[in-house]
């Protein structure tokens, strides 16, 4: 009976609360404005959490304020990032980590970067410290890869941007793997997928392919966008693929890959030939020409076509496949794994 009468209550708090909730539930006071006034980018501070007087009652007193990581002034709030004291409950592609003896906090926390709170000059509390310039450059690899993966655009704190070994790093549409860098940046081309067996990378930010085969190098001034930081695990299933391609183990490792469905129709957009896409390799897409489909050639699909969003039906696919196989098995005999439609 207890147990229902609170939850009661608490249901009658909260209904209250969004009936009668302003922007600004009560004026700040002129210390909270001077806070306010004090304020820049890359700035701790301890702040109420941005709820109404009757909402705040209902979470324990410990814990209605905390750390929060400024990131942008406005005219009458900050944008910050939110701290806890729960580390080891996020990931750490999603987190910047605060330690007590660093900013004068109550206890070890992390910086959560994967959103942004609006917080009013009435929820400051005090200022703590400014953020080092280790963790703001931390703090914006994790901002750029959330942004670069999720499409999000959270206000990042402008520091050079730091490539490490183990990064997926992306340029000009395309993926790489660093594996060294010294005066140069080293990496493993890498291609979206989610059909290769052989040679496959598989990370949370999606699945790749990686020509683990070749080595590209490039500047170290070279400008990348960041979109992932590997796991330990990840680096290794990346050194196991090397050591298993370069032990001579790797004459079952297939070249090819898929980045379309197989069947796909490409368009070109001045002559309207129609291409059906086959198999990528080596960063190119391969298929065959719809008008030839009865005497096929795999030729290679030039970036001027564009994708139509429709497929062959299967049957013509399968026959293409078929004829290819026939005209030629050593070359086009792996082909036979694709008859196996998912």
């Amino acid at each position: 009976m207890k147990k229902l009468y609170t939850l009661i209550r608490r249901l009658k708090i909260t209904a209250a609360a969004w009936a009668n909730r302003k922007s600004e539930w009560k004026e700040y006071t002129p210390a909270q404005k001077k806070i306010f006034e004090s304020l820049h980018p890359g700035d701790l501070v301890d702040a109420w959490m941005p709820l109404c007087e009757e909402e705040l009652i209902m979470i324990d007193a410990d814990h209605q304020h905390r750390v929060y990581l400024i990131a942008e002034v406005r005219e009458k709030s900050v944008l910050a990032y939110a701290g806890t004291s729960q580390i080891d409950k996020y990931p750490d592609w999603m987190k910047v980590i605060l330690p007590a003896s660093r900013y004068h906090v109550w206890k070890n926390g992390c910086i959560l970067l994967d959103k942004t709170v609006e917080l009013s000059v009435n929820c400051l509390i005090s200022r703590l410290d400014d953020a080092s310039e280790v963790t703001l450059r931390e703090a914006d690899r994790r901002i750029r890869m959330i942004n670069a993966q999720s499409g999000k655009q959270l206000p990042e704190f402008g520091t050079c941007m730091t490539v490490r070994t183990g990064d997926i790093l992306r340029k000009d549409g395309q993926y790489y793997y660093v594996f060294g860098i010294d005066e140069r940046i080293h990496t493993h081309h890498l291609h979206p997928t989610a059909r290769e067996k052989d040679l496959l990378l598989r990370t949370p930010a999606g699945s790749f392919v990686a020509e683990v085969h070749k080595d590209i190098s490039f500047p170290a001034d070279t400008v990348f966008e960041p979109y992932y930081a590997c796991r330990e695990s990840e680096n290794e299933r990346v050194a196991y693929l090397k050591r298993k391609y370069t032990s001579g183990k790797h004459e079952k490792i297939q070249k090819h890959y898929y980045t379309h469905d197989v069947g796909e129709y490409f368009m070109h957009p001045e002559s309207g030939e129609k291409m059906i896409y086959i198999y990528s390799s080596n960063g190119r897409d391969y298929g065959v020409s719809e008008k030839d489909s009865n005497d096929p050639q795999i030729r290679r699909i030039a970036w001027e076509y564009d994708r139509c969003g429709n497929s062959a039906d299967d049957d013509l696919i399968t026959d293409i496949l078929n004829r290819l196989i026939d005209s030629n098995t050593s070359r086009w005999g792996w082909l036979d794994e694709l008859m196996v439609w998912e």
